[in-house]
């Protein structure tokens, strides 16, 4: 879709709209994997 729209880069929203999905995508599995290693991880919790 972002290749699509490159060729009609006067509509910026035929790009911008799944470029930002796109984004949007990649930020959010980057912080669920980072919450998920600091839940995970035992070299990271507290000791007790």
């Amino acid at each position: 879709m972002v290749s699509d729209g490159a060729d009609n880069f006067i509509k910026f929203w035929i790009v911008g709209f799944p470029g930002l999905a796109i984004f949007t995508m990649a930020v959010g599995a980057n912080f669920i994997g980072d919450g998920m290693r600091d839940l995970l991880d035992p070299k990271l919790r507290k000791q007790f």
